[in-house]
């Protein structure tokens, strides 16, 4: 091949290397409105006033979803992309530590026992991850408001 065909050749497969991540972006935000804008805001928009420990928890599972999402474009979804892996990280995690405390209150009001000292115990142990449930209920709200900011999308 001549230099100036190795050129012109060049220059084709950048352009189709270009229209690839093109398209790509375009399925990122088709995808993007999808996962985050139906299931994500949807489910935050349904919560009652307070929410339940259930509605959480599903709040948690689309956050997870939509966190996925944006780890399949990763590499063409640049700093915002990792910004919203970031944040949306942050959200499951205080999510999944409120889900977790209210599993093992539910699980502690649970036991039944002879013996008193542990149906004590139980109580005791089960008042202190009501206690983090309660305080973990509304600690997600500030995580949210950064996931939603536009420097956080990346479709």
């Amino acid at each position: 091949m001549k230099p100036e065909q190795t050129a012109a050749h060049g220059r084709q497969i950048d352009r189709r290397h270009f229209l690839e991540r093109v398209a790509a972006m375009g399925a990122v935000a088709s995808l993007g409105r999808n996962v985050f804008g139906r299931g994500l805001r949807e489910a935050v928009r349904s919560l009652d006033t307070p929410a339940s420990d259930s509605q959480l928890h599903e709040v948690r599972i689309q956050t997870k979803r939509a966190r996925y999402a944006a780890e399949i474009f990763a590499q063409d979804g640049g700093d915002a992309c990792r910004r919203f892996r970031r944040r949306a990280t942050a959200m499951q995690d205080i999510l999944g530590a409120q889900h977790d405390a209210s599993r093992a209150c539910e699980w502690l009001l649970g036991l039944g026992s002879d013996d008193p000292n542990v149906t004590r115990s139980a109580g005791w142990l089960a008042a202190g991850a009501a206690s983090e449930r309660d305080a973990l209920r509304d600690a997600w709200w500030p995580a949210w408001r950064a996931l939603g900011r536009p420097k956080a999308r990346f479709w």
